[in-house]
């Protein structure tokens, strides 16, 4: 009796495309293989909609840095200064495509767990130093500390963020918000010197505190993703804002969103029979 040879496949599965959505764009509408657009950092956007050929020989303009940071604020990388200047050595031109390489690349130990909002306008040797190499802090009246300038300006967009979130109104609130941030700069040094020291058991215990700092004071200001309860997700719009009035005495800034063609036709009614 014969016996029958499976068979085993061992082709490799095809690789996903897309179309390039630059209106310019050579492959005139084809599709392409996703290997030829940059990945985001943002999963929901999965890859930037323009193909890497247009972005780096049409879109970005490097005597134009806004193409620079329209390009990565979509694949939600951030710009560091320092490394875009490495990449403007490129001598192929691909300064896009060299910066990419070298944050998720050559840096990714430093860079792979920032996004956009963390980009770094200036070159670090801006800050400025005394005689012995250390930030030059001063005396500070809103923080009520004394702090450097990339400190000072690390804590109030931590501040404008949270109140861009929260719409922080009570003075208590107010109050724990700068205590989060000021909690936060200090967490955000810790792990750069744990980073860099990762067998040093004094510079992990001192990264540890600062995140039990941090997550204490944030559940204690209602900060806290945690915090929120079952009853919470379950309640209705207006239940939401009476909750957190209530609870939290802050209200959440309302985002008005466009209309669809549903609700617009839906507009029209109403006001025709207004009319009636």
């Amino acid at each position: 009796m014969a016996t029958k040879t499976k068979t085993v496949n061992t082709s490799q599965p095809k690789e996903p495309k897309k179309i390039c959505q630059y209106k310019d764009c050579d492959a005139m509408g084809r599709y392409q293989l996703t290997s030829n657009f940059y990945k985001s950092r943002n999963v929901s956007i999965g890859y930037h909609p323009c193909c890497k050929d247009c972005i780096n020989n049409k879109i970005i303009n490097i005597d134009d840095m806004q193409t620079v940071y329209d390009v990565l604020q979509t694949l939600d990388t951030p710009f560091i200064q320092e490394v875009w200047t490495e990449a403007l050595a490129d001598v192929e031109e691909n300064y896009i495509d060299k910066y990419l390489d070298l944050i998720n690349n050559t840096y990714k130990t430093r860079y792979e767990n920032a996004r956009y909002k963390d980009s770094i306008y200036e070159k670090t040797s801006s800050i400025e130093k005394d005689e012995d190499g250390n930030e030059i802090k001063e005396w500070d009246d809103e923080w009520q500390g004394y702090y450097s300038k990339r400190e000072l300006a690390y804590l109030n967009k931590y501040y404008q963020d949270l109140n861009n979130d929260f719409k922080i109104i009570t003075t208590n609130h107010k109050d724990y918000a700068r205590r989060i941030a000021q909690a936060s700069l200090i967490m955000n040094d810790t792990y750069n010197v744990m980073r860099d020291n990762p067998d040093d058991k004094d510079a992990v215990n001192a990264y540890n505190t600062a995140v039990s700092n941090f997550d204490r004071l944030s559940k204690s200001a209602q900060f806290a993703e945690s915090q929120r309860s079952a009853s919470d997700v379950s309640l209705g719009c207006f239940g939401k804002v009476f909750d957190a009035v209530e609870k939290h005495n802050f209200v959440p800034k309302h985002i008005p969103e466009d209309k669809d063609m549903f609700d617009k036709i839906i507009d029209q009614f109403m006001n025709i029979n207004r009319s009636l």
